[in-house]
């Protein structure tokens, strides 16, 4: 894990500041991938706050941040949140979706979004899970070389109409923890 990482679980009273992040991210990670109009339509749908407080309340949906210390003017330090990950729920002997994993651009490759995957897959694997199972969009090569690095494998192949004249067009992903996690 990156050094000065910490993991911690979001609470509901701070689903403003995931929808703000998630609001900051999608538009460098998807813009050439599908429209603006897709972007905005899956945004609305899925990060208003009160969609986020139901999945952690209501459908125990365990969403992680991770942040690290900021080193600011004498030696003070406050923490940014580097990327955030959602999953769940975990069930015994059930696959866990990884729903969310997304890292601030200038934080890619540093090691946050491998740290999120770890916790999720160590708290899915702890309530009995046989594995995490994700989507991603086929067209996302670089999330898809990344996912494959951290130990899953393209499942199969899914296309979900998502309301509003979109789809998601994406590959199933699976990491089964008997291989290790």
């Amino acid at each position: 894990m990156k050094s000065g990482l910490q993991i911690r679980e979001w609470l509901p009273s701070e689903a403003a500041e995931i929808e703000r992040l998630a609001r900051a991210i999608w538009p460098v990670v998807y813009s050439e991938i599908v429209t603006q109009g897709q972007i905005d339509y899956m945004l609305d749908r899925m990060y208003a706050p009160s969609v986020i407080r139901d999945e952690i309340e209501s459908r125990r949906i365990i969403y992680l941040r991770a942040e690290a210390s900021d080193r600011g003017n004498e030696g003070s330090g406050s923490s940014s949140v580097k990327g955030f990950a959602a999953y769940g729920p975990v069930n015994t002997g059930q696959w866990c979706e990884l729903h969310k994993l997304y890292v601030l651009p200038e934080q890619q490759r540093s090691g946050v979004g491998r740290a999120l995957v770890s916790a999720a897959a160590s708290g899915a694997a702890s309530g009995g899970a046989r594995g995490l199972q994700l989507r991603v969009n086929r067209q996302n090569h670089s999330a898809i070389a990344f996912y494959q690095r951290v130990g899953f494998i393209i499942a199969r192949e899914d296309c979900l109409d998502i309301g509003g004249g979109y789809v998601m067009d994406d590959y199933i992903l699976e990491m089964p923890f008997d291989r290790g996690t």
